[in-house]
C-alpha cells in the first residue's frame, strides 16, 4: 500500500514532537521571551502556529517539501484574509546533531546532510553560515516571525 504525503506527516510529526519539544532551540527562555513579545497576546484571542519547524534539508526529514518565501507566506496571509500582517526575521544558532537527532532521518540521508553542511565549511552556498565549535558543527538559520488578525 502506497503511502500518502499526509499519512506521511502525520507519521513523522508523531515521532518527532517529543524530540522537538526537548529541544534546547524551543526551551531557550529568550526565544521564548521574544515570541511571546512579538505576538503580544491578549485576552481572548486565539493563536496558530503554522511554522512548525524549520525544513533546510529535505534529507533530514522529507515531510517537508521546502521552505516557503517571506513574500509566499505574506500572500498566504492576505488570500486566508488577514491583516495588519508584522513581519520580523530571527536569527538564532542551531547545532547540527542535536538538530539531524530530531528527525530520526535514514543513516545514508544523515551521512548526506552532514557531508552538504561539512561542504558550506568551504564554500557557504546554502547561506548558513556553518562553522565548527570543537567537534560540534553548528549554523545559523533565519526564520519569520509573522504576526496577522483576521479584521472583525
Amino acid at each position: 500500500m502506497a503511502r500518502t504525503r499526509s499519512s506521511l506527516v502525520q507519521e513523522r510529526f508523531a515521532r518527532q514532537a517529543k524530540a522537538f519539544a526537548r529541544s534546547p532551540l524551543q526551551r531557550d527562555p529568550e526565544r521564548l521571551r521574544r515570541l511571546l513579545a512579538f505576538a503580544a497576546p491578549r485576552r481572548g484571542e486565539s493563536a496558530l502556529d503554522v511554522g512548525c519547524g524549520p525544513g533546510i534539508v529535505r534529507l533530514r526529514d522529507p515531510a517537508h517539501a521546502r521552505t516557503l518565501t517571506r513574500g509566499e507566506l505574506r500572500s498566504m496571509a492576505e488570500a486566508a484574509g488577514l491583516a495588519a500582517i508584522r513581519e520580523e526575521p530571527v536569527t538564532f544558532v542551531i547545532d547540527f546533531e542535536e538538530w539531524i537527532d530530531r528527525a530520526y532521518p535514514a543513516a545514508a540521508s544523515r551521512r548526506r546532510a552532514r557531508a552538504m553542511m561539512e561542504a558550506c565549511l568551504e564554500e557557504d552556498r546554502a547561506g548558513l553560515r556553518v562553522w565548527r565549535e570543537g567537534r560540534r558543527l553548528k549554523f545559523e538559520r533565519t526564520s519569520l516571525l509573522m504576526g496577522a488578525v483576521r479584521p472583525r
